[in-house]
Formats: structure tokens, sequence, C-alpha cells
């Protein structure tokens, strides 16, 4: 269930609106709500890109300058940017299952997707890439979006390797999925951080089905071009599990790696390449 109110948290873009939508989950999880800061460009609209920023999601794009500059980019090349902030502890957390957490971004890209027409993009980092991945790996998200693009994400292609220590197989096929020439950090491999979002104690079973990889997902996106772009200075956890779901990928896709960290949108070269995987969008038919 969603409704959908005014709201006046418009951000820096003049001429900006907001809607706050409430996303109900099934009894007995609570609400969320999330804020869309709707910008629009200042001639014809040629699609929608969403703007989904990491961690969990609790924070817009337009919050950091050098991310900013991204959507500004994006609004003169003529795109309405549709910029995403959940509330409290964001779209996942310990107050719902994963698999239920999870359906709050789905019930959101599908309210877009009703309120506007043409093509639709989606640019996700860190964790906003995980939100995307998900809806199209467990949602058939792949049937509403035109292209999604990744930066620096998905970082759960398998919860049961991020929290604890990873085993020699994951350490080995991480060394496998690293081109050549990047060196990272096998230490941050098990992503250990993630932890926290699971329940305390949480079975190696509870952990396998909660990853984004979990045996029968939907792994071909016919409708749906989708391009991952990584730092190749990113040594975190989010580059091996990023680079596994990409590596799974059985339909068209594009995988490169641009100077810069895990926070891309800090590089000129890394805010370069995040702009130009959106922008090839325009390239190819809508859904």
């Amino acid at each position: 269930m969603i409704s959908a109110e005014n709201d006046p948290d418009v951000g820096p873009v003049a001429g900006a609106t907001a809607k706050k939508l409430r996303i109900g989950l099934h009894v007995p999880y609570a609400a969320n709500d999330v804020t869309l800061r709707i910008m629009e460009p200042s001639g014809p609209v040629l699609g929608t890109v969403i703007t989904a920023m990491g961690g969990t999601g609790t924070d817009y794009f337009t919050t950091y300058g050098t991310a900013q500059v991204i959507v500004n980019s994006l609004l003169a090349y003529g795109f309405r940017v549709i910029d995403r902030k959940w509330a409290g502890e964001g779209w996942f957390g310990v107050s719902a299952p994963f698999e239920i957490s999870h359906e709050r971004c789905v019930l959101m890209f599908r309210w877009v997707r009703s309120n506007y027409a043409g093509r639709l993009i989606v640019l996700g980092q860190s964790g906003g890439a995980e939100e995307v991945a998900r809806y199209l790996a467990h949602y058939d998200g792949g049937d509403v979006l035109d292209r999604a693009v990744m930066s620096c994400g998905p970082v759960m292609a398998h919860l049961q390797y991020a929290c604890g220590v990873a085993p020699p197989e994951w350490v080995d096929q991480h060394k496998k999925l690293v081109p050549p020439g990047l060196s990272i950090d096998l230490m941050h491999a098990s992503g250990g951080t993630l932890c926290p979002i699971m329940p305390v104690g949480a079975s190696r079973g509870t952990l396998v089905r909660s990853s984004l990889l979990y045996s029968g997902v939907t792994l071909r996106y016919p409708k749906t071009f989708v391009h991952f772009v990584f730092g190749r200075d990113d040594t975190t956890a989010a580059h091996a599990h990023g680079i596994k779901f990409a590596r799974s990928v059985e339909s068209r896709k594009t995988i490169e790696w641009a100077p810069g960290s895990h926070l891309l949108y800090e590089s000129a070269a890394g805010r370069a390449a995040m702009l130009a995987a959106v922008v090839a969008g325009l390239k190819q038919p809508a859904v």
C-alpha cells in the first residue's frame, strides 16, 4: 500500500518539487517513508532517472556536492531526475526480514513507473546498486526498467561470506574476479560491516536465503541493459560482491572500471563514467 503527499524537502535545485511516499509492508511490519526530490530539465524530457545513494538509502544524491554534479549534468542532458531518500533505518534494517523489507523499494520503483511515462533509468551507488540489483533479480524489475546503472555494487551477492571470515574458496574466487593489474586488499572480502543488518545469531541458511544471488533468482533481463561501473581503487567488499553479480548476469551488460575509490562520484573520472553509463541509455528504445 502506498500513499503520497507533497513534501517541503525539495533540495538545492531551483524549481524542484518533492513527494513523500508512505509505503506499507505486511502486518506486523511498520510502514516506512521515502521522499522523492523531483527535478525537471529546462527543455523537453528525454527520460526519467532515479538516483539511489548508498548505505541503507538514508541520503540523497544531492546531499553530496560531488554527486550533485552528476544530477546537474543529467538535467542538462534533458533527463528528469528523481532523487530518493528513505526515512528511519532506510530500505532495509533490523525491523523486518530482508525479503520483506526490500518490498519497500519494489513499491517505490513501481510508483515511479506508474506516474512517469517514457524511458526509465536507475543509477544506484553501492547500497543503492544493491537496491537496483534486488529489484531486477528478485522482483522482475527487468520488465520495468530500460537501463540499470550500478556503481560500486551491488554489495551483498553472498551474505554467508559477508558475515564472518570468508572461506578459502571465496578468497580464491575473489582473486579470479578482479581484472589483472588491480590490487584489492583481501581482508575486505568478508565485509563484516554488513552483519548488523542481520538478526543476531542468524544461521548460515538465513544468510544464504537473504543473499542477492540466492538460488533461483532471475539473471536474464531482455528488456533492460545493465551497466556496471567499478572504482579501480575500491578495496571494499562491494568490489568482490559486485563483480560476482555482474559476471552472473546473463543478458546484455557492460562491465567497466574507472579511476576512483568506492565513492566513485568523488573523482572527476568516476563521475564522467557514471554519467556516460546513464546517457548511453538515450541510444536504446524505451521499454
